[in-house]
């Protein structure tokens, strides 16, 4: 079974993310495609809805069993004024 993470160790990610989030806002899209590839991350705007699908291909870097629980493999959306029924 994977080992929890701390407080400390979750704020230190948190920051950390933060720092490659502002720095991946600014790289060339070339070099953000290379970095998402190597997380195993796959992301496909769809300029009619204005949307982008996340794909991730966790066996790259998890174990098989999700620590947390979580097992709905559910799609999330981030589209603006978009509700589900």
């Amino acid at each position: 079974m994977p080992k929890r993470l701390t407080e400390e160790e979750i704020a230190a990610m948190t920051e950390m993310l933060g720092d490659m989030r502002r720095l991946l806002r600014s790289a060339d899209p070339q070099d953000k495609g290379q970095v998402y590839g190597q997380l195993g991350l796959h992301l496909t705007y769809q300029p009619a809805q204005k949307t982008v699908i996340a794909r991730a291909e966790l066996g790259r870097s998890c174990s098989k069993v999700c620590p947390r629980g979580d097992s709905n493999p559910s799609p999330i959306s981030s589209a603006p004024n978009q509700t589900r029924g």
